[in-house]
């Protein structure tokens, strides 16, 4: 088996330094286990974060607690695990809140989340609307309600492929060294809400519009180890949310007017990494997926 070089033509300094980052085992074998425990990945991770505000106020309302149908709850935070592959399947969660006294019992939201490869990470957010109770002065209660529609993924690489190969796009490297690199991008995380068309002035949604507003999109880096004589690509998803609030008379149905909410949910950027197709005989190792020879990807965590 053809071994693959690490330190042939490497100054002592730079050796020391690749020894300290991979280790010994890269230098004593080539076998695909050996290389493929080097990469292992984490198993992916799915968060929802989860606020209550009030209607019409936009304050943050205290006191609520929450329950998912899936995954783990732990204060105003879902989270998913993975399977016993390290990936999550796409599905949708179902997030309640028990409304505290004084409160009309709180709507629930249904949260789409996208399937995830091994080492995937993706956060989402969930926001439930608290009305109060109406008092005996109020002619007809004024009540809202959302409704949230999932577009399509928006699938952004960040290489400049060189091969085309099984339908996607490919960067490579050819030669007998591991490749350790970075690539910046931008993880989304971000809502913009608007009155969509005219709402009544017996109702003032001002506060409640700036309280679906947030932009928490930042810049980050995704860490990259390559291994010799294959191919690999990168790559990040956005998915686009709407929900549109309806505001109406709870009794006469009246309509007073409606609200849109577009927000932008990103994953951390994932890449994957196949043997180079003019040395597939010799190198059948996958990134982090044992002796896949088409395997999924590891990402790094958002700070």
């Amino acid at each position: 088996m053809k071994k693959i070089k690490f330190l042939n033509g490497i100054g002592s300094m730079f050796a020391f330094a690749v020894v300290a980052l991979v280790g010994s085992l890269l230098f004593t074998s080539c076998e695909k286990e050996d290389l493929n425990a080097t990469f292992t990945t984490e198993p992916a991770k799915a968060t929802i974060n989860v606020n209550v505000v009030e209607f019409p106020s936009g304050a943050a309302v205290s006191g609520v607690t929450i329950s998912a149908d899936k995954g783990e709850v732990s204060g105003m935070v879902v989270t998913l695990k993975a399977g016993a592959d390290g990936s999550i399947p796409a599905q949708d969660v179902v997030i309640s809140a028990t409304a505290p006294a004084g409160y009309e019992a709180i709507q629930s939201v249904k949260v789409h989340v996208n399937a995830l490869n091994a080492g995937g990470v993706a956060t989402y957010n969930a926001t439930l609307v608290a009305v109060k109770t109406a008092t005996p002065e109020e002619p007809d209660q004024i009540v809202i309600e959302g409704v949230r529609e999932v577009g399509a993924p928006r699938v952004s690489e960040l290489l400049n492929a060189t091969h085309n190969h099984a339908g996607k796009s490919w960067w490579e490297n050819a030669n007998d060294y591991i490749l350790i690199t970075k690539i910046s991008y931008k993880l989304y995380n971000e809502q913009k809400a608007a009155a969509a068309g005219e709402v009544k002035d017996v109702v003032d949604v001002t506060e409640f519009i700036k309280s679906l507003n947030y932009n928490d999109t930042k810049d980050s880096v995704l860490e990259m180890k390559i291994s010799a004589w294959s191919i690999y690509r990168a790559w990040f998803e956005v998915y686009p949310v709407t929900t549109t609030y309806t505001i109406s008379y709870k009794n006469s149905k009246e309509v007073l007017g409606t609200i849109k909410a577009d927000a932008l949910n990103g994953t951390a950027a994932q890449y994957e990494e196949m043997a180079h197709p003019s040395h597939a005989h010799a190198y059948q190792h996958g990134h982090g997926h044992g002796a896949s020879e088409n395997a999924g990807g590891g990402i790094v965590l958002p700070d």
